[in-house]
């Protein structure tokens, strides 16, 4: 783990559990959020972690927050740091597919790749226990080739999401120069600032594949909403006039 002294909150405290915790949106964000959103005098902090940290570090950071009265919560980059395994925003993203009620809502297929054996055992175990019929490939892929493949053998309309730190907290992308997105799909990438390198690739495609293209941005915000909503207990619109005037703070910080 990265230097964190562990002195006990002074003030109702929020903590960011990541990876590069200090060049994050949120640093800027959160205190106009806060006052905004009426929460009083209110801190937000950042503990850092190596990627794939040992497991006495994060042990020792739930202790701290479990023991000290003031530090009421956190919110942490799970797909980079394994507080949850199997990658939390790829198997959020997975898991919250199956729980459509409609099956005509449901995708066709699934597949999920990565680069740990282990990883993808634990997802498939997940998946199993709330999969409504879904078929779905677990693709071991020790390299940005093997990524290259499985995007190339998708169908048009398909969605292709980079569920990892790669642009963000490690440069790079899981694809290479060669990779071809679908015809009429979407590229959607979960990071929103660093690099950046997935977002470009699919940006170059966009017209001769007619892609469409998303960033981080909104999965940022409502992440941290909810975050929000769930530490300090208070309500957070997510839609509607209110949300948008949260957004436009955001906005403001971004550029």
């Amino acid at each position: 783990m990265k230097s964190f002294d562990f002195r006990p909150a002074s003030k109702p405290t929020f903590y960011f559990i990541g990876v590069t915790t200090s060049r994050s949106s949120i640093m800027k964000v959160f205190p106009r959020w806060a006052e905004h959103l009426g929460l009083g005098d209110v801190a937000l902090r950042g503990i850092d972690c190596a990627v794939h940290d040992e497991p006495a570090v994060y042990r020792r950071i739930v202790a701290f927050l479990k023991d000290d009265p003031l530090s009421l919560g956190a919110a942490v980059t799970t797909h980079k740091i394994h507080l949850l395994g199997a990658g939390g925003s790829s198997l959020a993203l997975t898991t919250y597919l199956m729980h459509f009620h409609s099956r005509e809502d449901l995708p066709t297929r699934i597949r999920v790749t990565n680069r740990s054996k282990a990883r993808l055992e634990s997802t498939e175990a997940v998946h199993a226990k709330i999969n409504p019929g879904i078929p779905v490939t677990y693709v071991h892929a020790e390299n940005a080739e093997r990524n290259d493949a499985v995007v190339g053998s998708l169908p048009p309309r398909s969605l292709v999401v980079n569920a990892t730190g790669l642009g963000k907290d490690a440069p790079g992308s899981p694809l290479t120069e060669a990779a071809v997105l679908p015809m009429n799909g979407a590229a959607w990438d979960f990071n929103h600032r660093g690099d950046l390198v997935f977002l470009d690739q699919a940006r170059a495609q966009t017209e001769q594949r007619k892609l469409h293209i998303e960033d981080g941005w909104l999965y940022f915000i409502y992440g941290w909403l909810e975050g929000i909503a769930q530490v300090f207990d208070v309500d957070v619109p997510l839609e509607g006039r209110r949300f948008e005037e949260i957004r436009r703070i955001a906005e403001e910080t971004r550029m």
